[in-house]
């Protein structure tokens, strides 16, 4: 086995493996990746919910209306 560096994380592969891209990921790395994509997805999801939350007042203060406030907030957790 050799050792390369794709993407800023050392991978292992046989010698003869290439692919026409020259990207390869394994198993942990794809993991982290979806990980990493539902934490995000998670956060929105809190963001805006929290958003939904605030007062007038609070809405005023960050610049937003009710109606921009309710319209982000509405929003599915995978939208940006």
């Amino acid at each position: 086995m050799k050792h390369t560096l794709t993407n800023s994380i050392l991978i292992q592969h046989a010698p003869d493996c290439s692919r026409a891209t020259g990207f390869d990921l394994n198993a942990k790395t794809m993991f982290k990746m979806v990980l990493g994509q539902l934490r995000l997805f998670y956060q929105y999801h809190r963001q805006r919910q929290a958003l939904l939350k605030l007062t007038d007042e609070q809405l005023n203060d960050i610049g937003l209306t009710v109606e921009q406030a309710r319209q982000e907030g509405k929003k599915a957790f995978w939208q940006h």
